[in-house]
């Protein structure tokens, strides 16, 4: 069994520009299908009938404010090639 990292993004944005990403990967979700980029090519995931969702917010205090952090993780099985 392999594992590969297909698609990865971790900067500093605009909070409109990280809700539109957010938007593109519900409509993938919702269309059962993600189509993501990141530059080093083009992915496409197809996206089971069931997904398992888990999301947690957390806030940290710090001396400047108040660091906040919400994650979300969206899983899925999909069959292997030709086991469909």
């Amino acid at each position: 069994m392999s594992k590969s990292k297909l698609f990865e993004i971790e900067e500093t944005q605009l909070t409109y520009n990280a809700a539109v990403l957010l938007h593109h990967i519900a409509d993938g979700l919702a269309r059962g299908s993600l189509r993501l980029n990141d530059g080093s090519g083009e992915h496409v995931l197809e996206v089971g009938k069931q997904v398992k969702v888990s999301c947690s917010a957390k806030s940290k205090e710090k001396s400047d404010g108040f660091k906040n952090k919400l994650e979300i993780e969206v899983t899925w099985y999909a069959p292997l090639e030709g086991s469909r």
